[in-house]
């Protein structure tokens, strides 16, 4: 532990050990490369011991607070006033006079030779953060009173607009903020620039990327010019070199400071790095990826030949990829969070559970092999969870399966760029069928999938309602029987053996399912000869209010319940004037009027187990915090029976709007030669469709049911682990794993077990809450690192709009204002507005009703508010990329459903 006033600390012989709260992210990078013999510039650095007198002897951090609470930091304008105002005062402060002492004697040591002095903040350059380029660097500074005035100025930056507002946006707290700065010996570099050892676009690992300019590096990180670019790959090849255009070079003075100067023709032709020494710095680079285990963001400069390191941070913008991925063969990763709509991170426990659950299928299915395996093919990265599509896409039937069947269904982003990959060489299938033991096990199990098929379509209402009832005696067995449960171990034990039943929900429902698809695909191939451009969307209007959907259903016994609240004026009043926290809470004592109390539970007694990413068993269900359900209450005591925002009245509509759509079908029809027996077949096909299509929503019904009973059997385990000082919290619960949980219970934990524990909890829970703020998560990741996302399609209409395009999956215009939400529990949707969020599961169809359109960031034609927008008949485009980021609350946007298009008014 470094002495308190140790104010500075030298670069090399450093006996403090490279702590970022101490030396910050860059001065921490710089003291290991040191000691790792990298030929890192002498120095010292002024810690943040030093920056913290400072704040304590100038009474700063009283100043710096009262002038952050007179402004609006998420204002550009309030914040740059913010920003100007405390780094004048940082100017007018007096470097406490040991900080000086210690400063002149470093420099002297050195020689007073000319310096760079570089910022080092202890939020800076961590793994999922950066503030590169956000705090400031002063070069070539040749006198020790320009070195004290250097500092300061680097302590100020912790200040500036960028600086704060990275951190407002991204919750970093302000607290406890502190700078260390970098004085180190200024090298007059010939060449400088940066290297990254990955690709920072495509995330392609071990491919090197170089930019390299003529002077300072200063040019390049300015802007000013277009350096040359060197990409090396990882068998030491230069394989792409680009020429920048370089009109100015920036280089040092004598007598300090730095100048720009205009280049010759002929120089600004030259290339600023020989082959040779190219490769000289990538063999460094992946020396100090190895280093630090992860692809590192270099700057560094040359003098005389001599290659000299300046700092290295971890590349921020990389996807982290799946442990057990493999470079080599290519392997293909499609985000199974993508598919189902939550591109938030998992809880660890979260993804042990749904990892189990595929464990299980794939067990009970006998469909393992020596390329399926069970632990790869779904796997974590970056608490998110990974669908191993290689052996898949390398399988001739395979391939076929994904032409025929999953590529018709996925939204589109992933439909393109797994549709493009199937051309990539490295991805080629076998050129002969291998039929194995896992093929004939396919075939068995779609031979028995399709007579359960013929079996829903033989007689569809009895099989639909035999298979729910069947399964609901099911749900309520087990929760019976996991009350009957009595120690922790138990419950565990418990918890396992339900994996197994999730198999047997899919058996249950899949056919079901396909047989409610197949008469929409009977009747379009009918019909289709007959439609006009525009008229297919009759075919989705057939799926317009479907019975039998539980979604649909929640949200009309909450219409219910609300039409119950609105009697009572106790209640009524109780609802609209209090805060959602105190409503809960009074829920929660059972102390709500006796009218709200009583509609609520007999809610949430059939909708217990739903919630916000209600698959992940680590988050909170309803009857634990019940704050979405106020909002869409007082949305609804607001509305009347004629409303044409009333649930019911929409649900009516609906499937009126059905009704119309096939006597329109069946009167284009009527016209055809043997119209008889197509009448005749399109009549079995609409009934046979509109009873087994609406159980889409059911199989999650069950599913999150199951995972709620989970859910509680782990936090009770929780909590006897609580009691047991294991841990500080029930809901730690939530970061182990199965195995880690059982563990805890079979043997008796130490103290130093406890502490190991909770230290992993701490990182993981941190390593959760950073990913919440990660911009942009692939849909697609290669084990090489290539990362596909979605692009948005923007488009030019005129001066004064803009087309946005996505997937149209609920036909029908809407011109209105959007509301922008990230939570279905963020703030109350107006009636008459058009949503916008990035997914939905069924936790926001409350706000569905209100919604005249809903615009998605991804989804596809099955996914739940695709459903549920056709449902209810309100026009809904997905897989709209950075909709929450482009579109504006209360912007104006037309939503057109049937192109699949929004026009957006500026």
């Amino acid at each position: 532990m470094t002495n308190q006033n140790n104010y500075v600390i030298p670069l090399r012989g450093c006996s403090a050990v490279d702590d970022i709260n101490l030396v910050g992210g860059k001065g921490g990078n710089l003291i290991t490369l040191t000691r790792n013999g990298f030929n890192v510039p002498d120095g010292f650095i002024v810690t943040t011991n030093a920056y913290r007198l400072l704040i304590k002897e100038n009474n700063l951090n009283q100043l710096i607070q009262k002038i952050q609470s007179k402004y609006d930091l998420s204002d550009p304008q309030q914040l740059t006033t913010a920003s100007n105002e405390i780094r004048s005062v940082f100017e007018r402060a007096k470097m406490p006079l040991v900080v000086s002492k210690q400063i002149k004697e470093a420099y002297h040591r050195m020689g007073s030779p000319a310096v760079a002095v570089r910022s080092s903040a202890i939020t800076e350059d961590l793994p999922d953060l950066s503030f590169a380029g956000q705090h400031d660097t002063i070069l070539n500074v040749t006198t020790l009173g320009g070195v004290m005035q250097a500092i300061l100025t680097c302590f100020s930056s912790l200040w500036t607009a960028r600086s704060m507002g990275y951190r407002h946006e991204h919750k970093i707290t302000q607290d406890d903020l502190a700078m260390a700065v970098i004085v180190q010996k200024m090298i007059p570099s010939k060449v400088s620039g940066v290297m990254f050892t990955a690709n920072p676009v495509t995330g392609k690992r071990r491919e090197i990327v170089i930019e390299a300019v003529q002077g300072l590096g200063e040019a390049l990180v300015s802007g000013i010019v277009e350096p040359d670019e060197y990409i090396i790959d990882e068998d030491d090849r230069v394989i792409s070199k680009k020429i920048g255009k370089k009109e100015l070079v920036i280089e040092a003075l004598e007598q300090g400071g730095t100048m720009k100067r205009s280049l010759d023709d002929t120089s600004k032709m030259i290339a600023s790095l020989d082959d040779s020494l190219a490769l000289k710095l990538a063999r460094i680079g992946r020396a100090m990826e190895k280093l630090y285990n992860h692809p590192q963001d270099i700057e560094w400069a040359i003098k005389d030949q001599e290659i000299f390191i300046l700092q290295s941070r971890a590349i921020t913008t990389l996807y982290p990829l799946p442990k057990m991925g493999k470079l080599r063969p290519l392997q293909v990763y499609m985000s199974f969070n993508a598919l189902q709509g939550i591109m938030e991170p998992f809880t660890p426990l979260g993804m042990d559970v749904l990892q189990g659950v595929i464990k299980e299928t794939i067990t009970r299915f006998r469909l393992a092999s020596h390329n399926f395996a069970i632990d790869t093919f779904m796997t974590p990265a970056g608490y998110r969870l990974w669908i191993n599509m290689t052996p898949i896409v390398r399988d001739p039937l395979g391939r076929r399966v994904i032409h025929r069947g999953f590529l018709t269904i996925a939204e589109k982003d992933i439909r393109d760029i797994i549709t493009d990959l199937l051309v990539n060489p490295d991805l080629q299938s076998a050129r002969r069928f291998p039929f194995t033991k896992v093929h004939r096990q396919m075939m068995r199990i779609t031979v028995m999938i399709w007579r359960r098929v013929l079996e829903a379509l033989r007689n569809p209402i009895a099989v639909r309602n035999e298979k729910i009832d069947h399964l609901e005696r099911i749900i309520q067995k087990i929760k019976e029987n996991s009350e009957q449960k009595n120690t922790s171990l138990e419950k565990l034990q418990y918890n396992r053996s339900l994996l197994q039943l999730f198999p047997h929900v899919v058996l249950t429902f899949i056919p079901m399912l396909i047989a409610g698809y197949l008469p929409l695909a009977l009747i379009q191939r009918l019909t289709s000869p007959h439609l006009k451009s525009g008229e297919t969307d009759l075919l989705l209007e057939l799926t317009r209010a479907l019975p039998n959907n539980i979604t649909t259903m929640m949200d009309l016994e909450l219409w219910n319940a609300a039409t119950t609240i609105k009697q009572d004026d106790e209640s009524l009043s109780f609802l609209l004037t209090r805060s959602n926290e105190d409503l809960a809470a009074a829920w929660h004592e059972g102390t709500l009027p006796r009218t709200l109390q009583h509609a609520l539970q007999e809610f949430l007694d059939k909708y217990w187990g739903r919630g916000l990413a209600e698959i992940d068993v680590g988050r909170p269900r309803w009857k634990e915090h019940p704050e979405p359900i106020f909002n869409a209450l007082r949305a609804y005591v607001q509305l009347d029976e004629n409303s044409p925002h009333a649930p019911s009245r929409m649900f009516r509509q609906g499937r009126n709007k059905a009704k119309t759509a096939y006597l329109n079908l069946r009167d284009k029809v009527k016209q055809d030669r043997g119209a008889w027996f197509k009448l005749h077949v399109m009549d079995g096909a609409v009934v046979r469709l509109r009873s087994l299509a609406g159980i889409r929503e059911y199989p999650k019904f069950v599913i999150v049911r199951l995972f709620s009973v989970l859910r509680n059997n782990f936090i009770e385990i929780g909590r006897e682990l609580v009691s047991k000082s294991t841990l500080d919290n029930e809901q730690d619960i939530f970061f182990l794993k199965i195995d880690e949980i059982e563990r805890l219970l079979v043997n008796e934990s130490s103290e130093e077990t406890t502490t190991q524990v909770k230290k992993m909890i701490s990182q993981r829970k941190a390593e959760y809450q950073r990913e919440f703020y990660r911009n942009r998560v692939p849909k697609v990741l290669l084990s090489d690192g290539r990362m596909f996302f979605e692009n948005p399609r923007l488009e030019k209409l005129g001066p004064r709009a803009t087309i946005l395009r996505g997937t149209g999956v609920s036909p029908g215009r809407h011109e209105g204002r959007v509301r922008v939400l990230l939570t279905p529990h963020e703030e109350q949707l107006l009636p008459g507005e058009i949503l916008v969020c990035p997914a939905t599961d069924p936790s926001w169809t409350p706000l569905f009703s209100a919604a005249r359109g809903l615009i998605m960031e991804v989804g596809g034609l099955m996914t739940h508010g695709s459903v549920v927008a056709r449902e209810m008949g309100i026009p809904a485009v997905v897989g709209v990329a950075r909709a929450t980021r482009i579109l504006k609350t209360g912007q104006k946007v037309l939503v057109d459903g049937s192109k699949g298009i929004l026009i957006l008014k500026e």
